[in-house]
């Protein structure tokens, strides 16, 4: 990613670093403290997504939780809709040939669905927030940029 190593920038960094840690310790441990995923009766909601290869989603490592890719290419193996996010909207959309919007994007199967909300916003998209009811429908999204 860089070309060059460059001291200060490390030193910088890593001061920022100490500071988060020293100024957020109870946020930090709470942090530290979530599953990797949270389930409702009909939606599930994961950090990336879950791995669609395994004969149960429960079965996904908590390294594929974090940073699993394109499986929602795949059928998905619960009735859940699966909330992601790390896969901007936007990348999906282009690869399934719907265009370029940062907006969240839902994609329904037969059994099971994706609803990805990832905007980009750490690179200059926005942040979207999304409204559903219990059964996973999407009502309504709030985007922020």
């Amino acid at each position: 990613m860089f070309d060059t190593y460059d001291a200060d920038l490390v030193a910088k960094l890593k001061s920022i670093r100490f500071e988060i840690n020293l100024n957020n310790k109870d946020l930090i441990f709470f942090l530290s403290e979530l599953e990797f995923y949270y389930e409702t009766e009909n939606i599930l909601f994961t950090h990336a997504g879950y791995n669609t290869t395994l004969s149960h989603w429960t079965e996904t490592t908590e390294q594929q939780f974090i940073w699993i890719r394109k499986h929602y290419k795949s059928r998905p193996k619960t009735h859940h809709v699966n909330v992601f996010g790390h896969t901007p909207a936007f990348s999906i959309r282009e690869e399934i040939g719907e265009g370029y919007s940062y907006s969240p994007l839902f994609i329904e199967h037969v059994k099971g669905a994706y609803l990805a909300i990832d905007g980009a916003v750490a690179y200059g998209g926005q942040l979207n927030a999304v409204v559903l009811d219990d059964k996973g429908k999407l009502l309504n999204t709030y985007i922020a940029k």
